[in-house]
C-alpha cells in the first residue's frame, strides 16, 4: 500500500478543499483518505507532494490526439472549409508521422492532468504510442465508419466484420475499443442500423455540431437526428458519446438519458465558428455532460485545464442567466468523464481508480477562493500526475519526456514541409 498526501485534496462535491489528509492506495485503487497524520499506521511508503492540492484526474471524452501534427492549420476558416484542407493533407499523413504526432499529443494532455482519454483517429499509431510511452494514460480508441465518404466506403464495411479482432487486439494491448460512426450525415442509414445490431456497447459520434447539420441529416437519412439514433438502436447502448452537441439544445429531453453523455469541445466549436454548446442548461436539466479538447488542428491546445476555462466563461456569456461554476466544470471532466468512458475514478475516494493531480502552490499567483486557482491554472502548474498509483508525472517531469523531446523534432521536420 501506498499513502500520497498534499497540503489540500479537492472534496468529493468539487468545491472545497481538506487539508491534512493523506489518500491511501492499493494496486491500482484508493483504499481510504485518512488523516495525514495516521498514514503511517498503514503503510511506510509515503509520498509527501509538498504544497500543491490534489485533483481527481480528468477524463477526455473527445480527441484527435494525432492532429499534433495539423496544429493551428487554417485559421479564419469554418468546420467544412477547414476539413477540406485537413483531408488534403491527412491523405499524406504516413504511420510514422502519426506516431510522433500521438507521443507529442499525449505528453500535452498528461501535463494538464488527464489520466484517461477517447481517441477518434488512426488506431494503431495511437496503440503504438501508448505503448512505447508506457501507457501513461487509460486508453480507448475509436474506430470510425463513414460510409458516405467515398474513400472510406469500403473500408468502413469491412470494419463491420472485423470489430472483435479490433477488440481482441486492442484488448491486448490494454486500450479499450469505441465503435465510432463519424457522424449521422457521412453514415448511411444501412451503416448505422448495421452498427446498432452489433452486440458491443461503447459507442461516440460526432452530433450536431454546426448550425446546417441538422437538415443535412434529415435529407441524408430522410429523418431527424434523434429518430435516426432510436431507430437504429444506437440510443439504447450502454454508452453512447455525442461530441460537440452545439446544436442539441432542443433535444435536451431526448438525450437526457442515464447512458448518453455529451462530450463538450468549447475552443474547437468557437475557434471554427461552429457556436456555443448550451452545457449549462444540458446540465442543469440533467444531461450528462463531459469535456473533450478535440483535436489540436481545431482547438489548438489539449491542455484541458485550458478547455474547462473556456467552457465556464463561453457558457456564462452565451446563457447570460444560467450559472456554470468551477466546481461544476470540474465535475464534468473528472467524474463525469470517468463515467462516460465507463471506468469508476474521476473523485478521490475509497473504490475509485487512483487517478489525480496536483497543482503546484507555489507557482499558482494568490487567490482568496478555490475559483481563483481554477481559473488561472494550466499545465505549467500541473505539477505530479498519478494513474492507477503510479508516477506518470513528478515534480513537474513527465516519465515519457525523452521520447516527448524525440518526436517533437522529427514532427517539426515534417510540419515544415505541410505549410
Amino acid at each position: 500500500m501506498k499513502a500520497f498526501y498534499a497540503r489540500a485534496i479537492l472534496s468529493s462535491d468539487f468545491s472545497t478543499a481538506l487539508s491534512d489528509r493523506a489518500v491511501l492506495v492499493e494496486g491500482d485503487k484508493i483504499k481510504g483518505v485518512v488523516k495525514k497524520e495516521n498514514a503511517k499506521e498503514y503503510t511506510n511508503e509515503l509520498y509527501d507532494l509538498g504544497n500543491s492540492l490534489m485533483i481527481p484526474g480528468f477524463a477526455n471524452t473527445h480527441s484527435h490526439v494525432a492532429m499534433s501534427v495539423l496544429r493551428g492549420i487554417r485559421d479564419g476558416a469554418r468546420l467544412r472549409e477547414w476539413l477540406n484542407k485537413v483531408w488534403e493533407i491527412e491523405a499524406r499523413l504516413r504511420q510514422e508521422v502519426l506516431f510522433y504526432a500521438n507521443i507529442v499529443g499525449l505528453y500535452e494532455m498528461v501535463s494538464s492532468g488527464v489520466t484517461a482519454v477517447l481517441d477518434f483517429y488512426d488506431v494503431w499509431p495511437f496503440v503504438e504510442a501508448l505503448s512505447v510511452t508506457g501507457m501513461p494514460v487509460r486508453a480507448f480508441a475509436g474506430l470510425a465508419f463513414m460510409d458516405k465518404v467515398e474513400y472510406m466506403k469500403e473500408e468502413s464495411w469491412r470494419r463491420v466484420k472485423l470489430i472483435k479482432d479490433y477488440e481482441k487486439k486492442l484488448s491486448e494491448s490494454g486500450v479499450g475499443l469505441f465503435l465510432s460512426p463519424h457522424s449521422l450525415y457521412s453514415n448511411t442509414l444501412d451503416m448505422l442500423m448495421e452498427l446498432g445490431r452489433i452486440d458491443y456497447g461503447m459507442f461516440q459520434m460526432h452530433f450536431l455540431e454546426t448550425e446546417d447539420e441538422e437538415a443535412e441529416i434529415i435529407k441524408n437519412l430522410g429523418m431527424g437526428p434523434v429518430d435516426a439514433l432510436r431507430l437504429s438502436g444506437l440510443m439504447d447502448k450502454q454508452r453512447l458519446i455525442l461530441a460537440h452537441a452545439v446544436y442539441a439544445g432542443r433535444y435536451i429531453n431526448d438525450i437526457k438519458r442515464e447512458n448518453v453523455f455529451v462530450s463538450s469541445c468549447p475552443i474547437s466549436n468557437a475557434r471554427l465558428y461552429s457556436g456555443i454548446a448550451p452545457v449549462s442548461e444540458m446540465a442543469l436539466n440533467g444531461v450528462n455532460v463531459s469535456v473533450g479538447t478535440d483535436g489540436a488542428g481545431s482547438s489548438d491546445t489539449l491542455d484541458m485545464l485550458d478547455q474547462i476555462r473556456a467552457l465556464i466563461y463561453l457558457n456564462r456569456g452565451f446563457a447570460k442567466r444560467l450559472r456554470l461554476d468551477a466546481s461544476e466544470a470540474l465535475f464534468m471532466a473528472s467524474r463525469n468523464g470517468y463515467r462516460a468512458l465507463n471506468l469508476n475514478g474521476g473523485e478521490i475516494k475509497e473504490g475509485a481508480l487512483a487517478d489525480f493531480f496536483t497543482v503546484d502552490l507555489d507557482l499558482a499567483m494568490p487567490y482568496l477562493e478555490l475559483p481563483g486557482l481554477v481559473y488561472q491554472a494550466n499545465r505549467f502548474l500541473v505539477k505530479d500526475v498519478v494513474v492507477g498509483g503510479r508516477f506518470i508525472k513528478m515534480d513537474h517531469k513527465i516519465s515519457f519526456v525523452d521520447q516527448f523531446i524525440k518526436s517533437k523534432e522529427r514532427l517539426m521536420d515534417f510540419m515544415g514541409g505541410i505549410a
